[in-house]
């Protein structure tokens, strides 16, 4: 009897020792998610709260040249049970989708970790707006990104649908986009941008002017 309550209680304090572990590292992630060095954003709004089982984090992003914002709200999972273990959305900046977009959510993205490597998968809501100067249409938008253990970015992909913008007298329709850049030496998450030292594919199945 006794040797089975020792192993129960090693158990529980194997389990707790481990849950400990986890909501420090991913407090270390959350830090890494936070580090900018890029002058054109600024971090604000930092929260992290650490739980038992679950941790949340939360920043506000702004673009200092468009004056744009948006906040990232972070669900950490505090255990290796689950492969997604982060789980997160961001707000909308653009003022003209607020009619459009349900609860101000621009997109929802999980993260998952993979040995020394962690992949990003961030949903972009479809957006169909219709005004008397014509049509929004932006469907099937994703954003994919393998990343190194500090959140640098090796390779990107992005992806939709469909883009439609009708706008009086001129007319823009792309279908199935794919775009991906790989880089020869990974960037930083805020330094992110197409003229990097990298290699681009493009390609799409329709396109009409």
């Amino acid at each position: 009897m006794k040797k089975w309550i020792f192993i129960v209680f090693c158990f529980i304090l194997g389990f707790i020792i481990h849950i400990f572990y986890i909501g420090y590292t991913n407090e270390l992630l959350f830090n890494k998610f936070i580090k900018n060095s890029n002058p054109d954003y600024t971090i604000t709004d930092i929260y992290f709260k650490k739980g038992f089982l679950t941790s949340k984090g939360s920043f506000t992003l702004n673009h200092s040249h468009t004056q744009l914002s948006t906040k990232i709200n972070l669900k950490f999972n505090n255990y290796f049970f689950l492969n997604k273990i982060i789980k997160g959305n961001f707000t909308n900046p653009f003022d003209f989708l607020d009619e459009v977009l349900k609860n101000n959510k621009l997109g929802t993205f999980t993260l998952k970790l993979h040995d020394n490597n962690s992949k990003i998968f961030l949903n972009i809501k479809d957006i169909n707006l219709s005004n008397e100067g014509g049509d929004t249409i932006i469907n099937g938008g994703y954003i994919e990104a393998l990343m190194n253990k500090n959140l640098e970015i090796k390779n990107i992909k992005i992806h939709f649908d469909m883009i439609n913008f009708s706008q009086f007298y001129t007319k823009f329709v792309l279908q199935n986009l794919n775009y991906e850049q790989f880089f020869n030496n990974p960037v930083q998450f805020y330094e992110l941008n197409l003229f990097s030292n990298s290699q681009q594919e493009i390609n799409f199945n329709y396109l009409m002017l």
